[in-house]
């Protein structure tokens, strides 16, 4: 009986996890240079925290750091990096839950705010 409540307890979160996928992100991507990309979110959220990923991790190197979905569960807008590297990832947190997901890792070249 403790299995299958376990078990039911673990499918019953793991369905509840939020997923965002992303799409628009170029590699490479060049520091300073502003990028319209979407988020999609398939759970509904009202806001999401985007960090860039970098060496595992979460920094603030991303403009904007704050996305509204604005009672929708996609978000397109421009995204502007200031971190040049490379494999690191953009990651969308849900504040109200703390679900969790990066995009694909890619590159990020020095631009004229590689400065920052």
């Amino acid at each position: 009986m403790k299995k299958v409540a376990l078990m039911t307890v673990l499918l019953v979160s793991f369905v509840l996890a939020q997923k965002f996928t992303f799409e628009g992100i170029p590699n490479p991507a060049t520091v300073g240079e502003k990028y319209t990309i979407t988020i999609t979110a398939h759970e509904g959220t009202g806001q999401a925290n985007l960090r860039l990923v970098v060496a595992g991790q979460p920094k603030t190197f991303v403009r904007d750091t704050i996305i509204n979905f604005g009672g929708t569960t996609t978000w397109t807008g421009p995204v502007e990096f200031t971190y040049a590297g490379s494999g690191v990832r953009l990651r969308c947190v849900d504040p109200n839950d703390g679900d969790v997901d990066d995009s694909d890792p890619f590159n990020t070249i020095p631009g004229p705010a590689a400065k920052w």
